[in-house]
């Protein structure tokens, strides 16, 4: 049988010069002698389009609010994360989860020598300065920061008596591994200027930060760029707590306003009579030295173990004391209950980080289904994140890596993950009853049965007869 038939539609084979595939590729696309389009009729080989990606001199301005733009955005995602209990709960919960998975290498294929290699890289993730632990740890700060970017630093793995960091290792076959991946803070790198190339692609960054504030180049060939998501290829991603943003900036204001009224509710407003000759416009410049030091007294004053103020004791003619301090006591009930409000801007927090199934129960609201169903939705959310930094591993860093050991970078193992809940080998074995009782076929089926040793963590039919 001829293979060209069984190749899709209008595909025409050639083997000539550039011209020769330009004329096959446009007679292919031919309808009634009429040529429908052809390369150079699309703009040759060439990219004509842009994202719209808005960009100046290394900076990025993608971002509607200018607030959340550059060195600035990053404070504050970085605020927002550190300082919020609900935001950093949540993004403790996501890194706790990502860290407790079991990490393996799928070898390209079950050759001896593709499973040494898959062995190999295994150990290169476990034979860094830094843990794999802590590696992931700081490639999970692209989600509040919507990036991160990582420095692939190599060594030799001489052997575990070397002093030298380039070739210290527990393994002694002189091949070439990742020493660490450090990450490169997003902060320094907003403060520098990301290196676009003539078609808006980012080729590096200008890192500028503490300690010595020394401007460094370090180009993608070198790097690993984690994003929540590609926007316009922007290399500063988004972040994840975006859509937070202003529930964040409501419910913060709102506590501290709160803290505020709790203070005065407790201690009572400060209130200081004065004579009225110190508060005129007329007043000597000693009257209103006075009158401005008695009211940084009044604004400061404090209910604590130091509280004290002292007041000149001068009566008038008439007997009435010239100034007097006293606490207001509060006027009595708010028109708002501020903790409701707070707790609304929690929850909607929550909903947009898709992790609202932690307050199911303590309202007194929400099924059992309804947080099955929740926490479904936030593992497929995790399992997203997780592909990404596999797909970085997969495509890049691997890849890299064998190129440097001089081997074929078309047959890379892969970087995979297991399962998140766990209760996934009860879901597993249930569904396997289920569909068996309902009369469907499925032993003897050996990809089958590999899956489930491999799930359910039973050791393969070789290894049990090698024991």
């Amino acid at each position: 049988m001829n293979k060209d038939k069984k190749r899709p539609m209008g595909f025409v084979k050639s083997n000539g010069s550039e011209e020769e595939a330009e004329a096959t590729f446009s007679a292919a696309h031919e309808v009634d002698g009429i040529a429908k389009f052809s390369v150079n009729s699309m703009g040759g080989n060439g990219e004509l389009g842009y994202t719209g990606l808005d960009y100046s001199g290394g900076r990025i301005f993608n971002e509607i609010l200018a607030k959340l733009q550059g060195t600035r955005g990053m404070k504050i995602w970085r605020e927002m994360s550190d300082n919020d209990d609900t935001i950093g709960s949540v993004l403790y919960m996501i890194d706790t989860l990502i860290r407790r998975l079991k990490w393996k290498m799928k070898p390209y294929s079950q050759s001896p020598e593709d499973v040494i290699k898959a062995t190999f890289i295994e150990e290169s993730l476990h034979d860094m300065s830094d843990t794999w632990g802590e590696t992931l740890s700081s490639i999970l700060s692209f989600l509040p920061f919507g990036f991160s970017y990582h420095e692939l630093v190599y060594k030799r793995r001489i052997g575990p008596n070397e002093k030298s960091p380039a070739k210290h290792s527990k393994y002694t076959d002189g091949f070439i591994s990742w020493r660490k991946i450090p990450i490169r803070d997003q902060i320094s790198i907003t403060d520098g200027d990301w290196i676009f190339n003539d078609q808006g692609v980012v080729t590096g960054v200008i890192q500028k930060g503490p300690p010595n504030w020394t401007p460094v180049t370090i180009p993608m060939e070198k790097a690993l760029l984690f994003r929540t998501k590609n926007n316009k290829e922007s290399p500063e991603g988004r972040s994840l707590l975006r859509n937070s943003y202003r529930s964040w900036w409501f419910k913060q204001n709102i506590e501290n306003l709160e803290s505020i009224g709790v203070e005065r509710d407790v201690a009572g407003i400060p209130v200081m009579q004065v004579p009225a000759k110190i508060m005129i416009l007329e007043a000597s410049e000693a009257d209103k030295a006075i009158y401005a030091h008695l009211k940084n007294i009044v604004r400061n004053v404090r209910n604590d173990e130091q509280a004290g103020i002292v007041i000149p004791s001068d009566y008038d003619i008439n007997g009435n004391q010239l100034y007097t301090f006293e606490l207001a006591s509060s006027p009595g009930k708010k028109q708002f209950n501020t903790g409701d409000i707070i707790k609304r801007y929690q929850n909607s927090i929550l909903q947009t980080l898709l992790a609202d199934f932690l307050k199911l129960g303590q309202d007194k609201v929400g099924s059992f289904a309804l947080s099955e169903n929740k926490t479904e939705l936030f593992t497929m959310s995790l399992e997203t994140i997780v592909q990404q930094i596999e797909e970085q591993f997969n495509s890049r860093a691997i890849p890299k890596l064998f190129k440097l050991n001089g081997w074929d970078q078309s047959q890379c193992p892969m970087l995979t993950h297991g399962e998140f809940e766990q209760d996934a080998i009860e879901k597993t074995v249930d569904s396997i009853f289920k569909l068996s009782q309902a009369g469907m076929s499925l032993f003897p089926d050996e990809a089958l049965e590999a899956e489930m040793r491999r799930r359910l963590n039973i050791p393969a039919k070789d290894n049990l007869n090698a024991l």
